[in-house]
């Protein structure tokens, strides 16, 4: 009969490690693999770049899907935190789309593999989504833009979709061809994307919102 606390088999000998950090650590191993190898890496590739079997990395994300689902939550949070003090600038919100659109394309520009692999079809929707955290961003400060020029807001949640969505595929277009250095595309996408809003008055309101 097993002496109780006594090592179970299997078990490595030494503490227990903390498992929110040995799970940072496997996720700091995921994108070295997928920097390397491309974003149709393979579990087998995650695996070994992480030191681990595959079995492993099921264990603490139960599949590829659930590896994308992790690096989702851990960019946007990124994305987020980066994106939240441009919005909240006392500056017209031409400006501040300007920068926020700078801030999103300087990530897509560092780590164009990583990109279309939080973009993959595996990758989660809904409130884990990168969609879902920066586009609550754009639409609060358009909103709250459209409000100060007296113009209805009701529409911001439905434009700040059209900006997220050419934006981003705008940003993975460019990250395949680089026609033109990152700071003109970020130039031209804001002159495509603020004539519209120019017209209700709200480009040159300035914030913060």
């Amino acid at each position: 009969m097993t002496a109780t606390g006594a090592r179970r088999v299997g078990r490595p000998k030494g503490p227990r490690r903390d498992p929110i950090e040995r799970r940072d650590e496997l996720l700091d191993a995921c994108v070295r693999a997928i920097r390397t190898h491309g974003p149709d890496v393979s579990m087998a590739e995650l695996a070994a770049e992480a030191g681990v079997t595959r079995p492993i990395l099921y264990d603490h994300f139960g599949d590829r899907s659930g590896i994308a689902t992790a690096l989702v939550q851990r960019y946007a949070a990124d994305l987020g935190t980066a994106l939240a003090p441009v919005v909240e600038r006392a500056a017209p919100f031409r400006d501040l789309l300007r920068d926020g659109i700078d801030v999103f394309c300087r990530f897509v520009d560092n780590e164009p593999a990583l990109w279309r692999f939080l973009q993959s079809d595996s990758s989660p929707s809904g409130e884990a989504s990168i969609e879902f955290v920066v586009g609550r961003l754009v639409t609060d400060a358009l909103g709250g833009a459209l409000r100060r020029a007296g113009a209805d807001d009701a529409i911001a949640p439905v434009w700040s979709a059209a900006i997220l969505g050419a934006v981003f595929l705008a940003a993975e277009t460019w990250s395949t061809t680089r026609g033109v250095p990152r700071r003109v595309l970020v130039e031209r996408l804001t002159a495509l994307l603020v004539d519209g809003i120019a017209a209700t008055g709200a480009a040159d309101v300035p914030g913060p919102f």
